[in-house]
């Protein structure tokens, strides 16, 4: 993991969501000064991004929000030549990838590799904008360069098919209401006003997890798998969260948060796939295959495991900041059966 204290500066946001109902200036002031019902339930004590979708994270002490969520995270994504997403659920090996910010360049490296140098800024001619799927929901991208392809095509260890290495353009973006419709989720689940659009990231902007509610799996894990002891990064947070009082998984009810100058509404449990199965340090399924089969067995939802929250965010057109040690603050807790809620 890479420790990164700062941020380069991200242009060109605004531009990317010209076309969405984003909430005014004065619009999110309102809701971010509405804080007479706000109970303090946790702290921030660590903060990730994903540059490229699927590999290693980025350790802050500070993240940086614009309209489309956090800086830098998930702004590139690995494709097939067909434009389809490829990520850690069928390529395990994008996981051995590592990236770094270095001066303006975000520098990708991977075992018996070179490397690749990649531009932060970068300009987005018209012609060379394509339109790319994960999800089955469309946005829009742009190819790095003909090398940075050839160099993640060498990593996938697939020479017989090539793959390309997008950049997250201006255009079209996926909504979060139309991925959580194409996900199964009632769409009155997701609020209007807050719920933004994202670029690359599954289904909502943000993804949160409780220190607590990790250690208390891993307590269910190694009464049957001593060996396996997960951390954290496993389920690819950008929010960790530390609850007062250390209740595991606390971070189910909320609802309605604010941290800093940014706010945000929980939407569903987040629903677990094989990703989660795969070691990071060697690209491979650990053989228990876990942490799903002790998930499914308590945290469930129609057989599907759930482990952190979906979040979407809301913040002013100047961005907002989160930083390590920062307080969550409640608004509003969940006090509905949810159509994802544990057991349904």
């Amino acid at each position: 993991i890479v420790l990164a204290t700062t941020l380069p500066i991200l242009t060109n946001s605004t531009k990317m969501v010209e076309n969405f109902n984003i909430p005014t200036d004065t619009e999110v002031d309102q809701i971010l000064q509405d804080t007479n019902e706000e109970q303090l339930c946790a702290t921030i004590v660590d903060l990730l991004i994903y540059p490229l979708k699927s590999a290693k994270p980025i350790k802050l002490n500070t993240l940086e929000f614009d309209i489309i969520g956090p800086k830098f995270d998930r702004k590139w994504l690995i494709t097939d030549e067909k434009g389809k997403a490829a990520t850690l659920r069928r390529y395990t090996q994008i996981i051995l990838i590592e990236p770094s910010f270095e001066d303006e360049n975000l520098v990708l490296r991977a075992p018996g590799m070179d490397p690749l140098k990649i531009p932060l800024q970068r300009e987005y001619p018209d012609d060379e904008i394509e339109l790319i799927t994960h999800f089955d929901a469309t946005g829009t991208a742009i190819e790095e360069s003909p090398e940075a392809s050839a160099w993640v095509t060498k990593v996938m260890n697939q020479l017989d098919k090539p793959f390309r290495l997008m950049r997250e353009a201006p255009g079209i973006k996926r909504r979060v209401a139309d991925i959580v419709e194409i996900g199964g989720v009632p769409r009155d689940h997701v609020h209007d006003k807050t719920a933004g659009v994202n670029g690359f990231t599954d289904i909502t902007s943000v993804l949160t997890v409780s220190v607590e509610s990790v250690a208390d799996l891993n307590g269910e894990i190694q009464k049957i798998h001593p060996e396996v002891e997960l951390s954290y990064e496993d389920f690819r947070p950008n929010l960790v969260f530390s609850i007062e009082g250390g209740q595991a998984y606390a971070e189910d009810t909320f609802d309605e948060f604010r941290i800093g100058d940014v706010f945000f509404h929980s939407s569903f449990p987040r629903m677990r796939c094989r990703m989660t199965t795969i070691d990071k340090k060697t690209g491979k399924v650990r053989p228990s295959k876990e942490p799903l089969i002790t998930l499914r067995k308590y945290r469930n939802s129609g057989g599907v495991a759930l482990m952190g929250q979906n979040a979407h965010h809301t913040v002013k057109s100047t961005g907002g900041t989160i930083i390590i040690g920062d307080k969550v603050h409640v608004r509003k807790f969940k006090t509905f059966p949810h159509p994802l809620q544990l057991g349904v």
